[in-house]
Protein backbone atom coordinates (compact mmCIF):
# COMPACT_ATOMS: atom_id res chain seq x y z
CA UNK A 1 0.00 0.00 0.00
CA UNK A 2 1.57 3.38 -0.94
CA UNK A 3 0.77 6.63 -0.01
CA UNK A 4 0.75 10.40 -1.48
CA UNK A 5 3.46 12.46 0.42
CA UNK A 6 0.61 14.60 2.79
CA UNK A 7 0.22 18.58 1.58
CA UNK A 8 -0.65 20.84 4.56
CA UNK A 9 -3.27 22.68 4.45
CA UNK A 10 -3.12 25.92 2.13
CA UNK A 11 -4.74 29.40 3.11
CA UNK A 12 -8.08 29.98 1.42
CA UNK A 13 -6.96 32.24 -1.47
CA UNK A 14 -9.44 32.41 -4.31
CA UNK A 15 -9.67 29.49 -7.10
CA UNK A 16 -7.36 27.55 -4.61
CA UNK A 17 -8.40 23.67 -3.71
CA UNK A 18 -8.93 23.39 -0.03
CA UNK A 19 -7.00 20.04 1.01
CA UNK A 20 -6.46 18.05 4.00
CA UNK A 21 -3.90 15.08 4.06
CA UNK A 22 -5.50 12.16 2.21
CA UNK A 23 -4.46 8.45 1.58
CA UNK A 24 -5.06 7.57 -1.66
CA UNK A 25 -4.02 3.39 -1.68
CA UNK A 26 -3.49 1.23 -4.50
CA UNK A 27 -5.49 -1.67 -3.15
CA UNK A 28 -7.39 -3.10 -5.83
CA UNK A 29 -5.47 -6.21 -6.79
CA UNK A 30 -7.58 -8.82 -8.70
CA UNK A 31 -10.44 -6.92 -8.64
CA UNK A 32 -12.32 -5.82 -12.49
CA UNK A 33 -12.53 -1.86 -11.20
CA UNK A 34 -9.86 -0.04 -12.13
CA UNK A 35 -10.30 3.22 -10.32
CA UNK A 36 -12.67 3.86 -7.41
CA UNK A 37 -13.70 6.98 -5.83
CA UNK A 38 -15.44 6.44 -2.35
CA UNK A 39 -17.44 9.56 -0.10
CA UNK A 40 -15.14 12.21 -2.56
CA UNK A 41 -14.95 15.89 -1.70
CA UNK A 42 -13.86 18.60 -3.36
CA UNK A 43 -14.13 22.23 -1.91
CA UNK A 44 -11.95 25.32 -2.93
CA UNK A 45 -11.95 28.99 -1.23
CA UNK A 46 -13.27 31.53 -3.15
CA UNK A 47 -13.11 35.36 -2.53
CA UNK A 48 -15.86 37.19 -3.54
CA UNK A 49 -17.07 41.35 -2.98
CA UNK A 50 -20.04 42.52 -2.07
CA UNK A 51 -20.81 46.10 -1.46
CA UNK A 52 -17.41 46.98 -1.09
CA UNK A 53 -16.50 44.33 1.02
CA UNK A 54 -14.43 41.06 0.55
CA UNK A 55 -15.91 37.88 1.48
CA UNK A 56 -14.73 34.70 1.55
CA UNK A 57 -16.51 31.56 0.90
CA UNK A 58 -16.23 27.65 0.48
CA UNK A 59 -17.11 26.42 -3.03
CA UNK A 60 -18.31 22.62 -2.47
CA UNK A 61 -17.67 21.08 -6.27
CA UNK A 62 -18.49 17.82 -5.57
CA UNK A 63 -19.86 16.34 -2.22
CA UNK A 64 -19.44 12.72 -0.86
CA UNK A 65 -19.15 11.15 -4.59
CA UNK A 66 -18.29 7.90 -5.01
CA UNK A 67 -17.88 6.17 -8.69
CA UNK A 68 -16.09 2.83 -9.76
CA UNK A 69 -14.36 2.64 -13.60
CA UNK A 70 -14.76 -0.97 -14.54
CA UNK A 71 -11.92 -2.46 -16.88
CA UNK A 72 -12.77 -2.09 -20.15
CA UNK A 73 -15.92 -0.36 -19.84
CA UNK A 74 -16.93 3.54 -20.88
CA UNK A 75 -18.52 5.47 -18.47
CA UNK A 76 -20.46 8.57 -18.85
CA UNK A 77 -20.55 11.57 -16.44
CA UNK A 78 -22.99 14.42 -17.67
CA UNK A 79 -24.41 17.60 -16.49
CA UNK A 80 -24.38 21.24 -17.08
CA UNK A 81 -21.84 23.48 -16.86
CA UNK A 82 -20.52 23.76 -12.72
CA UNK A 83 -22.34 20.42 -12.23
CA UNK A 84 -18.58 19.41 -11.15
CA UNK A 85 -17.59 17.53 -14.57
CA UNK A 86 -14.11 17.92 -14.86
CA UNK A 87 -13.67 18.25 -11.14
CA UNK A 88 -14.31 14.62 -10.65
CA UNK A 89 -12.61 13.49 -14.11
CA UNK A 90 -9.25 15.45 -11.83
CA UNK A 91 -9.89 13.35 -9.06
CA UNK A 92 -10.06 9.67 -11.28
CA UNK A 93 -6.94 11.00 -13.33
CA UNK A 94 -4.82 11.63 -9.40
CA UNK A 95 -4.72 15.76 -10.88
CA UNK A 96 -7.06 16.87 -7.83
CA UNK A 97 -6.36 16.24 -4.54
CA UNK A 98 -9.74 15.67 -2.74
CA UNK A 99 -10.57 17.37 1.11
CA UNK A 100 -12.30 14.15 1.65
CA UNK A 101 -12.87 10.28 1.24
CA UNK A 102 -10.50 8.10 -0.78
CA UNK A 103 -9.58 7.29 -4.41
CA UNK A 104 -8.56 3.68 -5.24
CA UNK A 105 -6.32 1.97 -7.39
CA UNK A 106 -5.77 -0.81 -9.03
CA UNK A 107 -1.62 -2.39 -8.54
CA UNK A 108 0.11 -0.49 -11.24
CA UNK A 109 -2.86 1.29 -12.63
CA UNK A 110 -1.67 4.35 -15.30
CA UNK A 111 -4.62 7.02 -16.17
CA UNK A 112 -3.62 9.40 -19.08
CA UNK A 113 -6.07 12.28 -19.93
CA UNK A 114 -7.77 13.89 -22.97
CA UNK A 115 -8.46 17.28 -23.35
CA UNK A 116 -11.28 19.14 -25.28
CA UNK A 117 -8.69 21.52 -26.87
CA UNK A 118 -5.85 19.11 -28.15
CA UNK A 119 -3.69 22.10 -29.33
CA UNK A 120 -3.35 23.01 -25.95
CA UNK A 121 -2.15 19.29 -24.68
CA UNK A 122 0.47 19.30 -27.57
CA UNK A 123 4.12 20.65 -27.86
CA UNK A 124 3.90 23.13 -30.65
CA UNK A 125 7.55 23.14 -31.07
CA UNK A 126 7.57 19.13 -30.98
CA UNK A 127 6.91 16.82 -34.33
CA UNK A 128 4.37 14.06 -33.79
CA UNK A 129 7.15 11.54 -33.72
CA UNK A 130 8.75 13.22 -31.04
CA UNK A 131 5.45 13.71 -28.92
CA UNK A 132 4.88 10.09 -29.27
CA UNK A 133 8.19 8.99 -28.47
CA UNK A 134 8.11 10.94 -25.36
CA UNK A 135 5.34 8.92 -24.36
CA UNK A 136 6.92 5.88 -25.45
CA UNK A 137 10.34 6.64 -23.69
CA UNK A 138 8.53 7.18 -20.62
CA UNK A 139 6.65 4.37 -20.47
CA UNK A 140 10.49 2.01 -20.98
CA UNK A 141 11.86 3.56 -18.04
CA UNK A 142 8.75 2.24 -15.33
CA UNK A 143 10.26 -1.72 -15.63
CA UNK A 144 7.00 -2.18 -12.99
CA UNK A 145 4.51 -1.20 -15.16
CA UNK A 146 6.05 -1.91 -19.14
CA UNK A 147 5.12 -5.23 -19.84
CA UNK A 148 5.27 -4.99 -23.67
CA UNK A 149 2.31 -4.06 -26.43
CA UNK A 150 1.57 -4.00 -29.75
CA UNK A 151 2.22 0.02 -29.74
CA UNK A 152 5.37 0.09 -29.12
CA UNK A 153 6.42 2.45 -31.88
CA UNK A 154 5.01 5.69 -33.09
CA UNK A 155 4.16 3.63 -36.56
CA UNK A 156 1.92 1.63 -34.50
CA UNK A 157 0.24 4.04 -32.52
CA UNK A 158 -0.58 6.23 -35.55
CA UNK A 159 -1.90 3.36 -37.10
CA UNK A 160 -4.25 2.60 -34.15
CA UNK A 161 -6.09 5.91 -34.20
CA UNK A 162 -6.22 6.17 -37.74
CA UNK A 163 -3.59 8.39 -39.13
CA UNK A 164 -1.39 7.95 -42.07
CA UNK A 165 2.86 7.51 -41.27
CA UNK A 166 3.30 10.90 -42.98
CA UNK A 167 1.96 13.38 -40.72
CA UNK A 168 5.10 11.90 -37.96
CA UNK A 169 7.15 14.52 -39.18
CA UNK A 170 4.81 17.54 -38.76
CA UNK A 171 3.42 19.75 -35.91
CA UNK A 172 0.32 20.45 -34.30
CA UNK A 173 -0.11 23.71 -36.13
CA UNK A 174 -0.05 21.85 -39.79
CA UNK A 175 -2.83 19.23 -38.56
CA UNK A 176 -5.85 19.83 -38.53
CA UNK A 177 -8.36 19.98 -35.72
CA UNK A 178 -9.13 15.98 -35.54
CA UNK A 179 -6.04 15.20 -36.72
CA UNK A 180 -4.74 16.94 -33.85
CA UNK A 181 -7.49 14.85 -31.53
CA UNK A 182 -5.94 11.65 -32.88
CA UNK A 183 -2.38 12.29 -32.03
CA UNK A 184 -3.86 13.72 -28.35
CA UNK A 185 -5.44 10.20 -27.93
CA UNK A 186 -2.49 8.62 -29.88
CA UNK A 187 0.19 10.04 -26.97
CA UNK A 188 -2.15 8.83 -24.13
CA UNK A 189 -2.13 5.71 -25.82
CA UNK A 190 1.90 5.64 -25.56
CA UNK A 191 1.76 5.46 -22.14
CA UNK A 192 0.10 1.80 -21.83
CA UNK A 193 -2.72 3.50 -19.51
CA UNK A 194 -5.50 1.13 -17.38
CA UNK A 195 -7.87 4.13 -17.77
CA UNK A 196 -8.75 6.93 -20.00
CA UNK A 197 -9.65 10.50 -18.79
CA UNK A 198 -11.77 12.32 -21.50
CA UNK A 199 -12.85 15.19 -20.76
CA UNK A 200 -15.34 16.73 -23.85
CA UNK A 201 -12.83 15.85 -26.16
CA UNK A 202 -15.14 16.22 -29.22
CA UNK A 203 -17.30 19.47 -27.91
CA UNK A 204 -14.32 21.83 -30.44
CA UNK A 205 -14.63 19.35 -33.63
CA UNK A 206 -17.15 19.40 -36.16
CA UNK A 207 -20.20 17.00 -36.56
CA UNK A 208 -18.61 14.23 -39.04
CA UNK A 209 -15.31 14.56 -37.20
CA UNK A 210 -16.87 13.91 -33.47
CA UNK A 211 -18.53 10.56 -35.09
CA UNK A 212 -15.19 9.57 -35.88
CA UNK A 213 -13.32 10.35 -32.89
CA UNK A 214 -16.56 8.46 -31.03
CA UNK A 215 -16.13 4.91 -32.51
CA UNK A 216 -12.12 5.59 -32.27
CA UNK A 217 -12.65 6.00 -28.62
CA UNK A 218 -15.13 2.97 -28.32
CA UNK A 219 -12.92 0.58 -30.37
CA UNK A 220 -9.75 1.20 -28.18
CA UNK A 221 -12.04 0.37 -25.11
CA UNK A 222 -13.31 -2.89 -26.81
CA UNK A 223 -9.77 -4.23 -28.16
CA UNK A 224 -7.31 -2.54 -25.96
CA UNK A 225 -9.49 -3.55 -22.87
CA UNK A 226 -8.99 0.38 -21.62
CA UNK A 227 -11.81 2.03 -19.30
CA UNK A 228 -12.94 5.24 -20.73
CA UNK A 229 -14.62 7.89 -18.09
CA UNK A 230 -16.21 9.81 -20.69
CA UNK A 231 -17.08 13.39 -19.58
CA UNK A 232 -19.21 15.45 -22.38
CA UNK A 233 -22.72 17.70 -22.56
CA UNK A 234 -24.52 16.01 -25.71
CA UNK A 235 -26.51 13.03 -24.31
CA UNK A 236 -27.16 11.67 -27.83
CA UNK A 237 -23.19 10.50 -27.64
CA UNK A 238 -23.69 9.30 -24.38
CA UNK A 239 -26.59 7.46 -25.21
CA UNK A 240 -24.23 5.91 -28.25
CA UNK A 241 -21.13 5.38 -26.44
CA UNK A 242 -21.13 4.61 -23.13
CA UNK A 243 -22.34 1.31 -20.57
CA UNK A 244 -23.04 3.37 -17.69
CA UNK A 245 -23.92 6.95 -17.16
CA UNK A 246 -23.92 9.15 -13.99
CA UNK A 247 -26.11 12.19 -13.76
CA UNK A 248 -24.10 14.98 -11.93
CA UNK A 249 -25.91 18.84 -10.70
CA UNK A 250 -24.55 21.21 -8.42
CA UNK A 251 -21.56 18.24 -7.08
CA UNK A 252 -24.26 15.15 -6.39
CA UNK A 253 -25.14 12.38 -7.82
CA UNK A 254 -28.71 12.88 -8.43
CA UNK A 255 -28.92 9.31 -10.68
CA UNK A 256 -26.51 6.69 -12.14
CA UNK A 257 -27.24 2.79 -14.06
CA UNK A 258 -27.13 0.96 -17.04
CA UNK A 259 -27.11 4.34 -20.35
CA UNK A 260 -30.06 2.05 -22.15
CA UNK A 261 -32.25 2.18 -18.37
CA UNK A 262 -31.36 5.55 -17.81
CA UNK A 263 -32.49 6.74 -20.85
CA UNK A 264 -35.22 4.43 -20.77
CA UNK A 265 -36.73 5.20 -17.30
CA UNK A 266 -34.94 8.31 -15.73
CA UNK A 267 -36.21 8.38 -12.35
CA UNK A 268 -34.82 11.84 -11.52
CA UNK A 269 -36.71 15.39 -11.96
CA UNK A 270 -33.36 16.37 -13.60
CA UNK A 271 -32.46 13.54 -15.68
CA UNK A 272 -35.66 14.06 -17.02
CA UNK A 273 -35.07 17.20 -17.80
CA UNK A 274 -32.03 16.83 -19.41
CA UNK A 275 -33.10 14.23 -21.99
CA UNK A 276 -36.44 16.12 -22.69
CA UNK A 277 -33.86 18.94 -23.65
CA UNK A 278 -32.18 17.07 -25.91
CA UNK A 279 -32.81 17.22 -29.77
CA UNK A 280 -33.89 13.27 -30.38
CA UNK A 281 -36.41 12.55 -33.11
CA UNK A 282 -37.27 9.43 -31.41
CA UNK A 283 -37.99 10.84 -27.95
CA UNK A 284 -40.67 9.58 -26.21
CA UNK A 285 -40.73 12.34 -23.68
CA UNK A 286 -43.44 15.18 -23.67
CA UNK A 287 -40.93 18.01 -23.06
CA UNK A 288 -44.06 19.92 -22.23
CA UNK A 289 -45.20 18.01 -19.13
CA UNK A 290 -44.49 19.83 -15.96
CA UNK A 291 -42.64 16.67 -14.71
CA UNK A 292 -39.86 17.41 -17.23
CA UNK A 293 -39.54 21.41 -17.12
CA UNK A 294 -37.17 22.62 -14.12
CA UNK A 295 -37.79 25.79 -12.64
CA UNK A 296 -36.18 29.14 -14.06
CA UNK A 297 -32.44 28.81 -15.37
CA UNK A 298 -29.58 26.71 -13.86
CA UNK A 299 -27.74 29.09 -11.34
CA UNK A 300 -23.58 29.81 -11.09
CA UNK A 301 -22.09 28.22 -9.11
CA UNK A 302 -20.60 30.69 -6.99
CA UNK A 303 -24.59 32.40 -6.69
CA UNK A 304 -25.87 28.97 -5.41
CA UNK A 305 -26.01 29.36 -1.56
CA UNK A 306 -26.10 25.11 -1.72
CA UNK A 307 -23.05 25.29 -3.62
CA UNK A 308 -21.52 28.00 -1.29
CA UNK A 309 -22.91 26.96 2.58
CA UNK A 310 -24.02 23.32 2.07
CA UNK A 311 -27.43 23.76 3.31
CA UNK A 312 -29.00 20.44 4.66
CA UNK A 313 -31.76 20.34 1.60
CA UNK A 314 -31.56 18.67 -1.61
CA UNK A 315 -29.25 20.69 -4.43
CA UNK A 316 -32.18 20.72 -6.70
CA UNK A 317 -34.92 22.31 -4.67
CA UNK A 318 -35.32 25.54 -5.96
CA UNK A 319 -35.63 23.91 -9.32
CA UNK A 320 -37.55 21.01 -8.82
CA UNK A 321 -41.21 20.62 -9.94
CA UNK A 322 -41.85 18.24 -7.90
CA UNK A 323 -40.22 19.06 -4.22
CA UNK A 324 -41.49 19.34 -0.80
CA UNK A 325 -40.52 22.67 0.42
CA UNK A 326 -40.35 21.77 4.37
CA UNK A 327 -39.01 17.91 3.54
CA UNK A 328 -36.57 18.86 0.64
CA UNK A 329 -35.25 21.91 2.33
CA UNK A 330 -34.53 20.03 6.19
CA UNK A 331 -33.43 16.33 4.72
CA UNK A 332 -30.65 15.47 1.77
CA UNK A 333 -32.34 12.75 -0.20
CA UNK A 334 -29.81 9.84 -0.42
CA UNK A 335 -29.34 7.18 -3.52
CA UNK A 336 -31.83 4.76 -3.69
CA UNK A 337 -32.42 1.74 -6.07
CA UNK A 338 -35.17 2.04 -8.32
CA UNK A 339 -36.29 -1.76 -7.97
CA UNK A 340 -38.75 -2.67 -5.22
CA UNK A 341 -38.09 -3.94 -2.87
CA UNK A 342 -34.04 -2.43 -2.96
CA UNK A 343 -32.02 -4.47 -4.57
CA UNK A 344 -27.74 -4.97 -2.98
CA UNK A 345 -25.63 -2.02 -3.74
CA UNK A 346 -23.59 -2.44 -6.80
CA UNK A 347 -22.24 -0.19 -9.70
CA UNK A 348 -24.52 -1.59 -12.12
CA UNK A 349 -27.50 -0.81 -10.20
CA UNK A 350 -30.10 1.96 -11.26
CA UNK A 351 -30.20 4.61 -8.60
CA UNK A 352 -31.41 8.21 -8.03
CA UNK A 353 -31.45 10.68 -4.82
CA UNK A 354 -35.04 11.61 -4.59
CA UNK A 355 -37.37 11.45 -1.62
CA UNK A 356 -39.97 10.36 -4.09
CA UNK A 357 -40.51 7.52 -6.43
CA UNK A 358 -41.06 8.26 -10.30
CA UNK A 359 -45.27 6.99 -9.43
CA UNK A 360 -44.75 9.53 -6.17
CA UNK A 361 -43.18 12.17 -8.82
CA UNK A 362 -46.15 11.80 -11.19
CA UNK A 363 -48.43 12.10 -8.95
CA UNK A 364 -47.06 15.20 -7.53
CA UNK A 365 -47.18 16.88 -10.67
CA UNK A 366 -50.54 16.12 -11.32
CA UNK A 367 -51.45 17.62 -8.65
CA UNK A 368 -49.56 20.93 -9.23
CA UNK A 369 -51.48 20.74 -12.73
CA UNK A 370 -54.79 20.30 -11.40
CA UNK A 371 -54.11 23.09 -8.73
CA UNK A 372 -52.63 25.66 -11.49
CA UNK A 373 -55.54 25.11 -13.92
Amino acid sequence: MSTLPRKRKKDPLDGKPVTAPQQMTRSLQNDPICIEATNVSVQYAVKRTAFWTLRRDTLHALRSVSVSLKRGEILGIVGESGSGKSTLGRVLAGIERPHSGSVRFAPHCHVQTIYQDASSALNPFMTVRASLLEGINARRRAPLSYQGTALDSERALLTCVGLDEAIATRKPHALSGGQKQRVAIARALAAAPDALIADEPISALDVSIQAQIINLLGNISEHLGIAVAFIAHDLGVVRHLCERTIVLYMGDIIEEGPTSELFRAPAHPYSRALIAAAPDVNQKIPAASPLHTPRGAPPAPLESPSALRQLPGCTYLGRCPVADTERCRDHAPTLRNTEEPPVSASYTAHAYRCHFTPAEQRERAANATDVAS
